[in-house]
């Protein structure tokens, strides 16, 4: 209608738009309100070279957005009237979608790759949702050897592995609660894929009358993941305190100095940056719109083991050139991170004297997403698919053992009860008998 001209005052406004077009076009009057981790935008892939028409509005995030948690507060409020429940981000599970499409771009490069070998496999999952049907595709895709080389079988079955761990961990969360980021108030599917929600997005809309104080132009952020016995303490730009992290990954807002001269912030302005921690590793994420310094303070010899991520909201592949050692001796500090160049001098007094890098990419072993995810999940217990099925199979052979054994003792109390009440019958007969010849 725009490209007629016969029109004039012609407005569209699309929400969760995905990519559609090799030939996008930044049309004014077509909106896009597209929620930064929403699984949906993220496909097809820009890698692909897709993209869309009009102008993008993105929906804040905590991993982009510093000032997140004051967005959130105005969100909160409309949810809990929309659904009665809270407003909730899951950090965690918008990583694992983001690792997941990472991981099938490793297997599956281009558009051609997709129309030949997953296209019709995508179909079919869509059709049939169910964890049988899922489990044939992949491993139908696994027995694909023109989809699958040397290196792509590699990584499927590192996916594969990557699928277990979530499974069993959502499974255990949803079943038994504790920790980690599973929203336990809502459905299956709102917690998978949570910014699709049309909840989210009205919560939303509704929290601020100006676009200017609700949309978001950040997209960009760190996520670190970092091993080894150490209190690691969170630095903004001007040097106050933001968060204190410990050895087992507890988080504090409310301790801390500030470094060097600098004022302590107030505690309502801190951000409240997403950390988990995963048995050995700690992950916390830093939002490329501020300045942050990770502060470390060895409580013992060590070595620690860090890698850092820089991820993009508008492509999938965030490469990783490089996972650093230090050798840390009991009560030193380090700084691992600073995201300006700012502290470079002042900070080099810091610097572990021993470090070491180790370079995970180079011509012969091209980018994976396994660099990270094998070092944020490093010694975390899960089953695998496999072991999830054989657990199933003896959970029901228990239970057809415990019914037969069940029917087998209510059939002989039967049984039982039968002769019993066959004998009182008899003996009451011949008692009877008795007294009628002695009459």
């Amino acid at each position: 209608m725009t490209d007629s001209g016969l029109f004039t005052d012609v407005f569209a406004y699309a929400f969760a738009t995905p990519r559609t077009t090799k030939a996008p076009k930044a049309y004014p009057n077509i909106f896009n309100i597209i929620g930064k981790f929403d699984p949906v935008p993220m496909i097809p892939a820009a890698e692909w070279g897709f993209g869309r028409n009009g102008v993008m509005l993105y929906t804040p995030a905590e991993e982009t957005d510093s000032d997140y948690y004051l967005k959130k507060a105005a969100a909160d409020v409309v949810s809990r009237k929309l659904t009665g429940i809270a407003f909730f981000n899951n950090t965690e599970m918008n990583n694992t979608l983001r690792t997941i499409l990472d991981y099938l771009m490793t297997i599956i490069p281009d558009t051609a790759t997709y129309e030949e070998h997953m296209q019709d496999i995508m179909i079919s999952i869509w059709k049939d949702k169910g964890l049988s049907n899922l489990s044939s595709k992949l491993i139908g895709m696994m027995e694909n050897e023109n989809l699958l080389n040397e290196t792509t079988k590699e990584e499927m079955e590192q996916l594969l592995d990557y699928l277990s761990l979530i499974t069993y961990s959502t499974v255990s969360q949803r079943l038994f609660g504790g920790s980690g980021s599973w929203n336990s108030q809502t459905t299956v599917l709102d917690n998978l894929a949570h910014e699709h929600s049309p909840d989210v997005y009205v919560s939303w809309l509704f929290s601020a009358d100006n676009a200017d104080k609700l949309y978001s132009a950040a997209d960009t952020y760190v996520r670190i993941a970092w091993s080894g016995a150490a209190t690691t303490n969170v630095f903004d730009k001007e040097g106050r305190f933001v968060l204190s992290i410990d050895k087992d990954g507890r988080v504090s807002h409310s301790t801390g100095e500030p470094l060097w001269a600098a004022s302590a912030q107030p505690i309502e302005q801190r951000p409240l940056l997403p950390c988990v921690h995963k048995n050995e590793a700690t992950l916390l994420t830093l939002p490329r719109d501020g300045t942050y310094l990770l502060y470390l303070r060895a409580e013992k010899d060590d070595s620690l083991y860090y890698i850092g991520s820089e991820y993009n909201i508008n492509s999938v592949r965030s490469p990783v050139n490089k996972a650093t050692i230090v050798d840390m001796e009991k009560g030193e500090d380090y700084v691992i991170m600073s995201l300006t160049d700012e502290y470079a001098e002042d900070g080099e007094h810091l610097l572990g004297s021993s470090t070491e890098d180790i370079a995970l990419t180079d011509e012969g072993m091209p980018y994976s997403p396994s660099f990270m995810t094998i070092l944020e999940n490093s010694g975390v217990f899960h089953l695998t698919f496999g072991q999830m099925a054989m657990l199933v199979g003896a959970v029901l052979m228990l239970l057809i053992i415990i019914i037969t054994c069940l029917i087998v003792h209510f059939v002989r109390r039967h049984k039982r009860k039968k002769r019993q009440k066959a004998k009182l019958s008899q003996g009451a007969g011949e008692s009877d008998a008795g007294i009628e010849i002695k009459s």
